[in-house]
């Protein structure tokens, strides 16, 4: 597994928005611009029962990434270890445990969030 870089923890300033905030606009604009994204399956976005439940869930989702602003907050003041997956594996920790446990274990206190 390749090390990523270290984060600082800090939220990038959000480009200003150029047209009506996604999350406002009509379910069938929205669904379709979710098409046109590429995050969500179109045999997600073509079931209609299975929209009325994601749909709002998702639309709540945008919502809060378009609403988001920035605060100048201080850094932490403790070291923070990130780790990414290089596709859409959610569930990586799974299969590079042992990556994972080699990464955290010189840092019992990183892994666990307590003082070694």
């Amino acid at each position: 597994m390749r090390e990523a870089p270290p984060r600082d923890g800090r939220v990038a300033r959000p480009l200003p928005l150029v047209s009506l905030p996604l999350h406002t606009r009509p379910e069938a604009t929205f669904r379709a611009r979710l098409g046109e994204l590429g995050g969500t399956p179109s045999e997600v976005l073509g079931e209609p029962d299975l929209m009325a439940i994601l749909g709002p869930r998702l639309c709540a989702d945008v919502a809060v990434a378009e609403t988001c602003r920035y605060h100048a907050w201080e850094p932490l003041g403790c070291p923070v270890t990130t780790f990414a997956a290089r596709t859409e594996d959610h569930f990586f920790v799974h299969s590079h445990r042992d990556a994972l446990h080699d990464a955290l274990a010189p840092h019992p206190d990183r892994a666990t969030g307590r003082p070694a």
